[in-house]
This record gives structure tokens, C-alpha cells and sequence, in this order.
């Protein structure tokens, strides 16, 4: 049976693809066609709930105690770390354990004192989260020339704000890297950050075009061609890539099976491990004359490759 990719959508085929109720229960969404399907396909994905009242809250300001529910949901995280040294979080607080494993995704890693749990995240706040745990790179250092604003971005922040920027993730006219990113602003940056969710166990022969996120166990991805990101979430335990032609995955999870060629296979999770399939394993070699690499990269993480690469 051929396995079907909970596919972010697009308005001319959302109906084919996604349940499109969702979004008519909600009296507050936008006009604006980008940000409504953004919205949509966040509450489709379990990123985003309704506040009552039929009102999805487009505009409301998102806390960091709701951007690290949202990032756990996102990626099924279930390990958490000790979070009592922290002065501003409280045990009986709503978010205590999604604030536990955000901080053990690496999500979040406080002043050392506070979480700061409640208070707004900001642009740049988020996009550092962001370029964390999807493990993004740099693809042009100089992407903030084009922002009237650049200046507002901290220097505790660029790194992260120019991987989510030069992603083309982001496309707004100015950065604001200093102000509260709303709801629906933050759907729209998940939106271009992620087109792929897989959430069913099985094999799947090819990708749609964009990043594609795996956020459960048993998955196989046979014979792909995929330029774009394979995210392996941290709900994954055992997951193959066979006979790939993939540029960009990043494992959080388990371990991870492949053979093919391949640009970056990269661990960024304690406890992963990237290991060899019964296919012979090579890295690609770009028009500028670099070479791909498979590391492991967090402590804890493991690469046990014995062909010759």
C-alpha cells in the first residue's frame, strides 16, 4: 500500500490533501491567502490549537513556555532534562514538562538562573530555537544586508537569525529581530521551514519538493532523491535511508540506516547513531570542490560506518 506524506497545503489542493473545516471553525483568520494556509496546515500538524470561541488569536504574541510546546509537539519529544535550577519555573506550571523536554532537545537553554518562561519570544529569540533543533546551516553570510533594521539583531543572535534567514525562510521587508513574533507570523516561518510531515511507519519511495520532517518510529525512505532537509524527529527510534540521493539530514532521533550518496548526514542528538545499510555509502563532491561529510556532532552520538566512503 502506498504510503501518503501529510503534505503541508496549498489552496488549490488543500481539499485533496487536508481536512479544510479546521480552518472555517476559526471567526479571527486572515485575508491574506499565505498566512491563512500557514495557519491552517499549523493546526493540521498539532502546532498551533484554537484559543475558544472559535478564534485561532492570529495576532496574539507567543510565549516561550508555548514556542517550546510547540517545538516538542513538532518533533514528538518525549526525554527530559532537570529544569528545578531554574528560579522562574514552577513545578505546577502548565509547561513544566514540555519546558523539560524543550530544554533537553536543546531548545532552550536559559541565562542560568531563568527560563523566562512567560515572557514573549521575540524574532530573533525564535529563530534560534529554530535553527537549533532543524539543525540549519549557513547559506549566505550576508543575508541581513537587505534588512533596513539589520542593526536590531543582537550579536548573541546573528548566528541563528542569518541560518533561518538565508534558508529563505523568512521573507519580510524588515527583520525586527527585538519584537514578539505573533502566532500567525511564526505559522508562516514553520510553514517554509517544513512541507513534509510523515507521521505513519512505513516505506516511501519518493519526497515532495521541500523539508521534510519524520516525527514517528518505523519509517524507510527507498531510492529518494532529495535536495532538500530529511529531519529525523526525536520520536524516531529506527529509521532507514536507502539507496538515497539526499543532500541534507539531520538525525535527532534513534538510529539511523543508510546507504547511497549523500551530502550532510548529520547527528546533532545524544544517543543517535548513524550506521551502515547492506549499500555501499558515498559522499557527494560539489561544483566549488567541497565534500560532503557525515559526523556526528553532539556528544553522545555515534557514526559506526565501516564501507569506504
Amino acid at each position: 500500500m502506498k504510503k501518503i506524506i501529510k503534505r503541508m497545503a496549498c489552496f488549490g489542493i488543500a481539499a485533496a490533501l487536508i481536512t479544510v473545516s479546521a480552518m472555517a471553525d476559526f471567526v479571527d483568520m486572515p485575508q491574506d491567502a499565505a498566512q491563512k494556509t500557514a495557519l491552517l496546515n499549523a493546526v493540521e500538524n498539532g502546532l498551533l490549537n484554537g484559543v475558544g470561541n472559535n478564534e485561532i488569536a492570529p495576532y496574539a504574541s507567543i510565549t516561550r513556555a508555548q514556542m517550546g510546546a510547540i517545538i516538542v509537539r513538532a518533533f514528538g519529544a518525549s526525554k527530559k532534562k532537570n529544569i528545578d535550577g531554574f528560579k522562574d519555573v514552577s513545578k505546577d506550571a502548565w509547561y513544566y514538562d514540555e519546558m523539560s523536554k524543550a530544554v533537553a532537545m536543546g531548545a532552550f537553554a536559559g541565562d542560568g538562573e531563568n527560563l523566562n518562561p512567560d515572557g514573549a519570544i521575540t524574532f530573533q529569540e525564535a529563530f534560534i530555537v529554530l535553527s537549533r533543533v532543524f539543525g540549519l546551516k549557513y547559506v549566505d553570510d550576508n543575508c541581513l544586508d537587505r534588512f533596513p533594521d539589520k542593526a536590531t539583531v543582537a550579536p548573541w543572535a546573528e548566528d541563528g537569525v542569518k541560518k533561518v534567514v538565508s534558508g529563505g525562510y523568512y521573507n519580510g521587508e524588515t527583520i525586527r529581530a527585538d519584537e514578539p513574533i505573533s502566532r500567525v507570523e511564526f505559522a508562516v516561518v514553520m510553514n517554509n521551514l517544513v512541507k513534509n510531515y510523515i507521521d505513519e511507519p512505513g516505506t516511501y519511495t519518493s519526497l515532495p519538493a521541500g523539508n521534510t520532517l519524520i516525527r514517528c518510529d518505523g519509517v524507510i525512505l527507498d531510492g529518494i532523491v532529495c535536495p532538500d532537509y530529511i529531519i529525523v524527529g526525536d520520536g524516531a527510534v529506527k529509521t532507514k535511508i536507502i539507496n538515497a540521493d539526499a543532500d541534507n539530514i539531520v538525525i535527532r532521533g534513534g538510529d539511523v540506516e543508510i546507504s547511497g550518496l549523500f551530502g550532510y548526514v548529520r547527528a546533532i542528538m545524544a544517543g543517535t547513531t548513524i550506521t551502515p545499510d547492506t549499500g555501499h555509502i558515498n559522499v557527494k563532491t560539489y561544483a566549488d570542490g567541497s565534500r560532503g561529510v557525515i559526523s556526528a556532532e553532539a556528544e553522545g552520538s555515534a557514526i559506526n560506518l565501516s564501507q569506504t566512503m
